[in-house]
This record gives C-alpha cells, sequence and structure tokens, in this order.
C-alpha cells in the first residue's frame, strides 16, 4: 500500500508535504503527504471524524495550515492570505454548506460565476447544466425557495462553470435522489476538465465510480490504498472495507468450510455453483438496492454470509445450495 500518489518528475497541482492539524491537544491528523497531479480523480475516504472536511478546508485556503507545507503548481501555497480570505483564485471549492447567494434566482447564480466567460458560451454551459441537473423549470426561481436537493445541483452548476486547475467537493451529492446523484456525478466528470479533482463522500456507491485512485484518511495519516477496483476486491483493512461497502466478515470456521484464508470477502464474490464448491443452506432473502440478496449458513458456524443472488435462481428458504468463493486477481 503506497503513502504517495505518484513517482511523477511533472510538477502537481497541489503538494502536500508533513501537513498537520491539531484541535487543541488532539492531533486530527499528521504527516499528510499528497501530489495531486492535473487531471487526476480521487476519492477521499474515511469514517465520520477523522478530518476529511478539516483537509479539504486546508487544501482550498478555508482552513489555516498549522503544520507542515503545500505548494500550488511548483509555488508556495500563501497559506495566511488564503486562509483570511476561504479562497483561491484557482481553486473551485465546494463545502458541505454552499455559497450560493439566497436572493438570486438560479440562473443568474450560475450567471455569477461566468463574469469571465463570453457571453454566447457562457448561455450554452447554462442552458446544459439547467437541463441535465433538472433545473430548467426553476431557472428563474429564487435559491432560498429550493429544496437542499436543488441547491446542490445548482451550487455544483455554478461551480463547474468556472475555470479550476483543482476543483474540491465535500459530500456534493449528499441531499440528492439517486438518479439525480447519478446525473449530477456524470456532469462533474464531463465539465472538471484537466483539473484535478477530490471527492469526499461517505456513499461508496458515488465515491467509487468516479475515483481514478482512492485516498484514506484514517487514525491519523493519509493513506492511498489504490484503485477503486483494488480497494473493493482486496481492502487492505477491515475499516477500509467496510466504509466502502457490504463485506462479510469470515470466521476459523467459515474459512475452514470454504478452505480459504480470506478473511474479508464481498457478497459479489460467493457465487452459487453446480460442481465444485462446499455445501450451505440458504437461512434468509431479501430485496436490496443492488438485487436480491441471500444469506447463507452451515451446521458448525452461527455466523451468516451474504451473498448476491443469481438472476436466474430460485430457491426456497432452507434448501442446500454449493457456493465457492472466487475474487479477480489482484
Amino acid at each position: 500500500m503506497s503513502t504517495a500518489a505518484s513517482s511523477s518528475s511533472e510538477i502537481p497541482v497541489l503538494s502536500l508535504e508533513g501537513v498537520g492539524h491539531h484541535y487543541g491537544a488532539e492531533t486530527v491528523f499528521s504527516h499528510v503527504c499528497w501530489r495531486l497531479e492535473a487531471g487526476s480523480r480521487w476519492s477521499l475516504l474515511g469514517s465520520s471524524g477523522e478530518g476529511k472536511s478539516t483537509l479539504l478546508g486546508i487544501m482550498a485556503g478555508a482552513v489555516a495550515l498549522q503544520e507542515g507545507r503545500m505548494h500550488f503548481q511548483g509555488a508556495p501555497y500563501a497559506e495566511q492570505h488564503q486562509a483570511l480570505l476561504g479562497k483561491h483564485p484557482a481553486i473551485g471549492y465546494l463545502a458541505q454548506e454552499d455559497q450560493l447567494q439566497p436572493v438570486l434566482s438560479v440562473v443568474d447564480n450560475i450567471a455569477q460565476a461566468q463574469r469571465h466567460v463570453p457571453e454566447a458560451q457562457a448561455k450554452v454551459y447554462r442552458k446544459e447544466a439547467l437541463g441535465r441537473l433538472g433545473l430548467a423549470a426553476l431557472a428563474r426561481q429564487p435559491v432560498r425557495e429550493l429544496s437542499g436537493g436543488q441547491r446542490q445541483r445548482v451550487a455544483l452548476a455554478a461551480l463547474l462553470a468556472g475555470n479550476w486547475s483543482l476543483i474540491l467537493l465535500d459530500e456534493p451529492f449528499g441531499e440528492l435522489d439517486f438518479p439525480w446523484r447519478i446525473a449530477a456525478r456524470r456532469f462533474l466528470e464531463d465539465h472538471a476538465g484537466e483539473a484535478a479533482v477530490v471527492l469526499v463522500s461517505h456513499d461508496p456507491a458515488e465515491a467509487l465510480p468516479f475515483a481514478q485512485t482512492v485516498a484514506y484518511l484514517h487514525a491519523g495519516r493519509l493513506q492511498i490504498p489504490g484503485s477503486p477496483r483494488r480497494v473493493f476486491h482486496h481492502p487492505s483493512s477491515l475499516n477500509l472495507a467496510r466504509i466502502t461497502g457490504e463485506i462479510n466478515e469470515l470466521d476459523a470456521a467459515w474459512q475452514a468450510h470454504f478452505h480459504t484464508k480470506e478473511s474479508l470477502v464481498r457478497p459479489a464474490h460467493i457465487r452459487k455453483v453446480e460442481a465444485g464448491g462446499v455445501r450451505v443452506f440458504l437461512k434468509e432473502k431479501a430485496m436490496g438496492a443492488g438485487g436480491e440478496r441471500w444469506w447463507i449458513g452451515q451446521e458448525n458456524s452461527p455466523l451468516l454470509l451474504q451473498m448476491a443472488a443469481p438472476p436466474e435462481a430460485v430457491l426456497d428458504k432452507g434448501a442446500p445450495l454449493k457456493a465457492s468463493i472466487k475474487k479477480p486477481p489482484r
């Protein structure tokens, strides 16, 4: 597991060297080293209280740097000046509390972010943003009259109207319904351009599909466990496994039953097979967001494992089946 983002000799958009933050005597994180290259796509993960929003705020210049050094495009980052202003001219920052003007309309909030864009180009963007983010019917409505989810979509549209070298997003889809989360993420992907992007999210369904690389803040240290595929199929720790999706924790009895040393197994890793495999019993089943789920058991272990039900399979509770564990290669 690496603790550095890249060995590239190119000058990164932003680099952090030994960055730390404290609340009184309590250390939130320390010795954070991170290189953000142009065009890179990151998801920053971690349990609540690990300091993800604080780290994002430091990178944005909205929180004063207490410890370590930062460089923006090779030059020292003006920490004190930017902490006072709370805004860097080349960094787009969307905090959990948006900076929209509540008395202005939806379209005027977006237009404010386009002050330096030729009007013909700005109009094309506004039309696309309003349409794709479901805001066309609300274009002339004051932002103060919108729901939280509607405001989030306006805030994202306004942010992406700017021209940034670095985009920092703190839970930007948290109040959106599932279809709008998908639409908003795709809009972000289409309009981030060559900016480096860091997305903070508690939802693995939005964090993993977006990222090229995952950063993981845990116990005061920043780790770079790798690609979303690696993190999902081969998580480096139980905590990382838990925050990136459903996970089965195999005890010694289950490991012996499946003839495996694997201890962390996703439901998708357990397959119903016709030949080979081991004998288990279907104990429970229920529908979930990703389809039907089965809970399987065996005689000598009280622990049930969750698996994704094959779409063609029809079994009653209590029925025996054969199952095997198969993970993609590392």
